[in-house]
């Protein structure tokens, strides 16, 4: 019986956990939106969004918090992004969400000003998705 007991408990837990990890701290996405014509400013500021997230935050992405897409807005069926996220230009885009519904954004627009200065550029974004997550978790809005 106390053998039953402990394996209930313990299936228990291994069930409720990832539950209690995805109330605690509602996912992020960190987007970069282009167009279908690129010039190369665009593509560097894609790379280099998309090597920050998946180098620096590989953890977060790993235990789920944080999710990187690169979304072309021009796409068929793509385009609500436009209006969703007020996007003028290629952009990268911080997005929180409780289950399906986005419930705060942030549009990184000094990434345009920072795309001469690489090291400029990466310690921005970094500084933009710590900061955004560490208020997610707190339960602060950006």
């Amino acid at each position: 019986m106390a053998m039953r007991r402990a394996l209930f408990t313990a299936l228990m837990l291994a069930l409720l956990a990832p539950v209690g990890r995805a109330m605690a701290e509602p996912q992020v996405t960190l987007y970069y939106f282009h167009r279908n014509l690129r010039c190369v400013t665009c593509v560097a500021l894609g790379d280099i969004t998309a090597w920050v997230a998946e180098g620096a935050f590989k953890d977060r992405i790993a235990d789920g918090t944080l999710e990187f897409r690169m979304v072309n807005y021009e796409t068929p069926g793509n385009e609500h992004h436009i209006d969703d996220f007020d996007l003028e230009m290629p952009s990268a885009i911080l997005a929180a969400a409780d289950g399906d519904s986005v419930t705060t954004w942030k549009n990184l627009q000094r990434i345009w000003d920072l795309s001469e200065d690489h090291e400029g550029l990466e310690a921005y974004l970094k500084g933009e998705i710590s900061a955004f997550l560490a208020m997610r978790a707190s339960g602060t809005a950006p």
